[in-house]
């Protein structure tokens, strides 16, 4: 992992400006959920109840008003977002063994949305900024391929989203 008995890394995931998950003790993997429940459904119009009394006076021999037309329930749309996607930005600072460092961000369905790897230059801060769609759950996943982590005894990696 990226804590404790190869130095004191640590990580912690941001989004939207809230903290969604933190540490830094793993072995190959760790994984963060970054979505806490499923999104609000759009809303729907209320149902207008039928009229249930009959007219009190009876009728007359011609009328003297025209009749009132029949109701017409409103259509509510679904609200429209302005911003139909987040952006995400995912920092990660490789460590002696850049190559061994890959992460994603998957929806629920397991596909992968984003993701980073290949990684050639030693103790040195990628940045990737993204913008995912929004409505969906998402999970962020860093690997080490050889189980080490990415902090410290072989360099002083680091990630941030």
């Amino acid at each position: 992992g990226m804590c404790c008995n190869y130095g004191n890394g640590s990580y912690e995931v941001w989004i939207n400006n809230m903290s969604k998950g933190s540490g830094g003790a793993f072995g190959s993997s760790a994984t963060v959920d970054l979505c806490d429940g499923m999104p609000t459904p759009a809303p729907v119009a209320p149902v207008t109840p039928a009229p249930t009394l009959p007219p009190t006076l009876p009728p007359t021999m011609a009328p003297t008003l025209l009749p009132t037309p029949a109701p017409v329930t409103p259509t509510i749309l679904a609200p429209t977002l302005s911003d139909p996607c987040v952006n995400v930005q995912v920092s990660i600072g490789t460590d002696d063994y850049p190559d061994e460092t890959e992460w994603s961000i998957t929806d629920k369905e397991g596909t992968v949305i984003v993701s980073g790897n290949g990684y050639t230059t030693r103790n040195v801060e990628h940045i990737k900024d993204e913008c995912v769609p929004t409505g969906r759950i998402y999970t962020f996943t860093i690997l080490d391929t050889y189980g080490d982590g990415i902090c410290c005894e072989y360099g002083e990696g680091s990630y941030k989203l």
